[in-house]
């Protein structure tokens, strides 16, 4: 079974990969029902509150999407700015797929598509499951970082600004928003995963401007 998942994290990655090289749709397997729409990454605490380490990373992807494509210099600052990511994320990023059915959230996070879609206008809403990809929300603070990568591979920071804790009939959450917004959903409490959970942890992240 652990083998299975693995292999189907393989085959989303790759699936991933295509979709930055095209900015088209790719089903990890043909028989799928979703497709991977983003890249989520959650930054170490270490670095999570450090200004510095934020605009560095910027001006990496910066200079580096200047740079003419190939380069010495372009691939040089693309290894940098990798580097840098690598060494600031908790773990693994995350692949985001579309539609969060049960079947899909078996796979990874998914997002929720009555919200927005991932750094556009409004509330991107993704959801996971507490025990295996989101069981990293536990650990999730005010004022940590997380990045959202979308389709078009560019990059949008974003601040954890509030957490709390709701029913699950409670739907205000969800709600559409005029900002840009990105709301995190697992079950509650994380340490109980046997039986239907009627509790909701939830994540609220604000975009961070551009330095």
């Amino acid at each position: 079974m652990q083998a299975k998942a693995h292999f189907a994290q393989f085959l989303i990655a790759q699936a991933w990969q295509q979709t930055l090289e095209d900015q088209q749709p790719h089903k990890p397997w043909p028989w799928a029902d979703t497709h991977p729409v983003a890249q989520l990454s959650f930054i170490s605490p270490q670095v999570a509150n450090d200004s510095e380490w934020l605009q560095s990373d910027r001006k990496i992807e910066a200079t580096s999407a200047d740079a003419k494509s190939g380069s010495a210099q372009s691939q040089k600052l693309d290894h940098i700015g990798l580097s840098l990511r690598e060494a600031a994320e908790t773990e693994a990023p995350l692949y985001v797929l579309a539609g969060a059915s049960g079947r899909n959230l078996a796979f990874g996070p998914a997002l929720v598509m009555s919200g927005a879609m991932p750094n556009q206008s409004g509330n991107a809403i993704i959801a996971g499951h507490r025990d295996t990809h989101f069981s990293i929300l536990k650990g999730v603070q005010l004022g940590h970082y997380i990045r959202l990568t979308d389709v078009t591979g560019g990059h949008q920071y974003y601040r954890v600004v509030y957490t709390q804790i709701v029913h699950q009939d409670q739907n205000s959450v969800m709600a559409p928003t005029k900002d840009n917004r990105l709301t995190l959903i697992t079950c509650y409490p994380f340490e109980e995963v046997q039986g239907e959970a009627e509790l909701r942890f939830i994540v609220t992240a604000e975009p961070v401007d551009a330095a």
